[in-house]
């Protein structure tokens, strides 16, 4: 299945922009392009290059990002791990995940103008043979965060994505209700997949319609319902994959405001089970 693909300039026609919504209605998932400039993109990979390889001691970098990461795990094992934590404190990724076009087109999707999104969950992504920590198997956004049901992640190429480098694979059209999960047992440190769907005959039926994204170009970005099913490719190759991405809700959720706007966070990651007791097994 091919998704929906546009452009930032579509959302300057009324008409496109109610044929955009309506894809996104019904699909739960859309892909734009044109949201950033060259700079916003490739800032944050020599930000984070360069903050690694100061706590690593690592000097004499490749100019390519993929070798340059490589040499680092080489160098210190817990490069990846520390990466995946401190990339998303950096100003440029903070810059990039708040760039006004981005923030225009959801408000777009969602038809709001004023919109929430909690930083502590936004990820700046490196997904490879090494990175195992960020390989993401069959989940909701939703209940990691818990911000609104209609909340939209957004997930930005750094570079290139091809096909043998583990295209995001999605569900269509199955972003209508809140799956059920296991009790967590124990809350591990960066543990993508400790929020576990119970996998049920429905559940089963669902994932037989996969598919998957198929080649994302660097800038263009991803747009998902919070609720859509969706899980990490694998990537086979040996590069790796560079990705931004975050959420944004509506900041006047009946749902959210009623909870005076508490939300799944770094330091409350079990929120979920609090929120939707009826939900967890």
């Amino acid at each position: 299945m091919n998704i929906g693909c546009f452009k930032l300039s579509d959302f300057t026609d009324p008409d496109k922009i109610i044929e955009i919504k309506s894809e996104f209605v019904d699909q739960g998932i859309v892909k734009v392009s044109g949201l950033f400039n060259e700079a916003q993109l490739e800032q944050p990979i020599q930000d984070l290059l360069a903050v690694i390889s100061g706590w690593s001691n690592t000097t004499n970098f490749p100019n390519d990002p993929d070798e340059a990461f490589n040499l680092l795990c080489k160098n210190n094992v817990k490069s990846a791990d520390i990466a995946l934590r401190i990339a998303k404190d950096l100003p440029s990724f903070q810059s990039l995940i708040s760039n006004q076009n981005l923030y225009s087109v959801i408000g777009h999707l969602l038809g709001e103008k004023h919109l929430l999104s909690p930083f502590d969950w936004s990820l700046f992504r490196i997904d490879g043979q090494s990175t195992k920590v960020s390989h993401f198997e069959w989940h909701q956004d939703y209940q990691y965060n818990v911000i609104s049901t209609n909340a939209v992640t957004f997930w930005i190429a750094l570079r290139d994505v091809e096909l043998d480098m583990g295209p995001l694979k999605f569900v269509p059209k199955s972003h209508n209700k809140i799956h059920a999960i296991h009790k967590e047992t124990e809350v591990e440190a960066n543990n993508p997949n400790r929020i576990r769907i119970v996998k049920n005959d429905e559940f089963e039926q669902l994932v037989l319609n996969q598919t998957d994204v198929g080649v994302i170009k660097k800038g263009e970005c991803i747009l998902f319902n919070t609720l859509l099913l969706h899980a990490s490719g694998i990537n086979k190759s040996e590069k790796y994959r560079w990705v931004a991405n975050g959420r944004y809700a509506p900041a006047n959720d009946k749902e959210l405001m009623a909870r005076d706007f508490y939300m799944a966070r770094t330091k409350y990651p079990r929120f979920f089970e609090s929120a939707h007791q009826d939900l967890v097994i």
